[in-house]
């Protein structure tokens, strides 16, 4: 055995599943984040788009994970179809089931987080579409200010009750020199299909709907009827007075009144209790 060419070829799977790994979620009550620019280099995208499907059992037990194209490259997803094929197949209770399986869309950005275990090292956050449209708005004011200055971000609630408020903060960004070297690559991160996932995937959407029996050694059953969901609450994501007026908008205009928007998307993290 080459014991150089072994260690080579560990230290490549572990950079693989280093760029495959968890990514960050914002934590109940305030949050304080640092934007990071793009992984790119010189392009200006700082968000990647991405989505999961969580095909659960009738006990809740996720049964795959699987990465759904569509939210992620918006392109047609195997997974999307053969969830759509099913739902005209069951009966109301098990296609309450399968419609949990449905990706969410979420967007990962490159942020330094001052409050967590590592706030010099840059983290992939994984936000829902309310809070991505909040960080929107910010940047859209200030600019590339906006990456120079801490954003506080404020959760409240659970699940569809989930409520956030982003605002920019008068606290300048600690952002250490060598930080931008280790942006992630947020194209690397999304590429998780595998042949094997998707089969895992397909076979298990075709199981809980009963289309085909469990493979050997399981025994997931049918899903029951679902609880019915709470009603989505408002998400505000604007500005403070409190906060420094952005250089757009002193420009242009006194500061906007707070919008509201309705967050439907629901945390991963909830989905899985």
């Amino acid at each position: 055995m080459d014991t150089s060419k072994l260690l080579a070829l560990v230290k490549n799977k572990q950079q693989a599943l280093a760029r495959h790994g968890r990514t960050v979620k914002l934590k109940p009550g305030a949050n304080r984040v640092v934007l990071l620019p793009s992984w790119r280099g010189a392009d200006e995208q700082f968000w990647r788009e991405f989505g999961q499907h969580y095909i659960k059992d009738a006990t809740d037990t996720v049964q795959a994970i699987y990465v759904c194209s569509h939210r992620t490259d918006n392109v047609p997803c195997e997974v999307c179809n053969e969830l759509a094929a099913a739902s005209k197949l069951v009966d109301d209770a098990t296609r309450e089931t399968l419609e949990k399986a449905k990706a969410n869309q979420v967007f990962l950005l490159n942020v330094l987080l001052p409050d967590s275990e590592q706030p010099n090292s840059p983290q992939i956050l994984e936000v829902s579409t309310t809070v991505f449209n909040g960080l929107l708005q910010i940047v859209g004011s200030w600019g590339e200010k906006a990456f120079q200055m801490e954003l506080l971000i404020n959760r409240d609630g659970k699940g569809l009750n989930t409520k956030y408020t982003v605002l920019p903060s008068p606290n300048p960004a600690n952002v250490p020199a060598d930080a931008l070297t280790k942006l992630q690559n947020l194209d690397e991160f999304v590429k998780q299909a595998s042949d094997e996932g998707k089969r895992r995937a397909l076979i298990s959407v075709k199981t809980v709907a009963g289309l085909i029996a469990a493979p050997a050694g399981s025994d997931a059953p049918r899903a029951p009827a679902a609880a019915a969901l709470p009603a989505a609450s408002t998400v505000v994501s604007a500005p403070a007075a409190a906060f420094p007026q952005s250089p757009v908008a002193a420009a242009a205009a006194p500061a906007a009144a707070a919008t509201s928007t309705v967050d439907l998307d629901a945390e991963l993290d909830d989905l899985l209790k």
